[in-house]
């Protein structure tokens, strides 16, 4: 495994039953059970998973995975620093980013894959200290961008950073929004995010912003409340399937899907650009899920919507979502959990990596999830 120059390698075939969850093999055990923590896909075929909450409190112990043997590689040094609630991203093949999270004070780490080691990025001076729960949107080409997040007293950051492998820049610190969802969206302007919702009750439900720039361009009305707390997914023929959160009362968990037609330009009365796909979470609704689309540049409609909670903070099933059919199926984990790290890794599986169980104990296990064919 060459986690070091990132060279081409056969990920390994792990054979698992499809549209429905499976525990990770056990070699692929975490040897420190956390949550709260960050994870990425490292190098071309390695799983990377650094910091969180254990049992005994945050964690600076990083853990690799190569994915070709599914097994644990040696010699990978912890971080700088003890970091929980922060962001991660694999901003190349060598170099790894960390930012924000609670402990971990005035600066930024980088892990870099080639020589093994840690080297840290001071913060400009308008960042929150701690700034923690940010939102992370890889951009390719070694730059990552931030926003959203709390900061100490947990009240939402109106920011907007850039970071490299060298450099962390705040683009605007005036975000007009209040944590919201982000999914990265194409148009023709270019690359956009597509912000949904967010803590503060009555922000416009939807917006484009520039991430260039940290322009709101766009307002999208929606005809339902304002949710908080809730999840997004870009799925296939532009769309963006929206689901839980908390209605406009701040209490109650919302039970109905929602489906914003990204290709409706013109708005009413050329096209609607909002559906309703009726109350399909009937057994109850969930908040602080992780939406992954099963293929959208496929076409595909269906998302998942991973390591939710209920009203009561217990985690919740995940749920398969049709944006066509508005049918939602309940996939049950092998142990339900929530403020676990959800990615996709190089196999096309989606993987959900440590959490916290039901009595709220951190967990040491992998599940993986393969995608069903439409």
């Amino acid at each position: 495994f060459d986690i070091v120059k990132g060279t081409i390698l056969t990920v390994g075939v792990l054979v698992l039953q499809p549209d429905q969850w499976s525990l990770a093999p056990a070699t692929m055990r975490l040897a420190v059970a956390r949550a709260l923590h960050g994870a990425a896909t490292v190098g071309n075929g390695g799983l990377m998973v650094a910091g969180g909450t254990t049992a005994s409190g945050v964690t600076t112990t990083v853990e690799v995975f190569d994915l070709n043997a599914w097994e644990p590689v040696a010699g990978i040094p912890d971080m700088p620093a003890a970091r929980s609630r922060f962001a991660m991203v694999a901003l190349n093949a060598d170099q790894t980013l960390l930012l924000g999270g609670v402990l971990a004070s005035g600066t930024a780490d980088v892990f870099d894959g080639i020589t093994l080691t840690w080297s840290r990025i001071p913060l400009p001076a308008d960042l929150p200290d701690p700034w923690t729960a940010p939102r992370v949107v890889d951009m390719d080409a070694g730059t990552a961008i931030f926003l959203g997040g709390f900061d100490s007293g947990e009240l939402p950051v109106p920011l907007l950073v850039r970071g490299t492998g060298t450099e962390i820049t705040t683009i605007v610190d005036t975000l007009d929004r209040a944590d919201p969802s982000v999914t990265p969206v194409q148009t023709p302007d270019g690359l956009r995010f597509l912000l949904y919702g967010g803590n503060e009750l009555g922000t416009m439900a939807a917006a484009l912003l520039d991430p260039e720039t940290g322009t709101v361009e766009e307002d999208f009305d929606s005809p339902d409340e304002t949710r908080t707390r809730s999840s997004a997914a870009l799925v296939g023929d532009d769309r963006v399937l929206v689901l839980g959160g908390f209605g406009s009362d701040g209490t109650t968990l919302a039970t109905n899907g929602r489906v914003l037609d990204l290709a409706c330009v013109d708005g009413p009365p050329t096209c609607s650009r909002w559906s309703d796909l009726g109350p399909v979470l009937a057994a109850g609704g969930l908040a602080d899920a992780v939406g992954v689309a099963l293929d959208a540049e496929g076409g595909d409609p269906r998302a998942i919507f991973i390591g939710g909670v209920e009203a009561s903070d217990n985690p919740t099933d995940t749920v398969l979502l049709n944006a066509d059919t508005g049918i939602a199926i309940r996939k049950r984990m092998q142990t339900p959990r929530s403020s676990a790290a959800v990615l996709r890794l190089p196999t096309g599986q989606i993987a959900v990596v440590g959490g916290l169980d039901a009595g709220g104990n951190p967990l040491d296990t992998i599940e993986l999830y393969e995608p069903p064919d439409r």
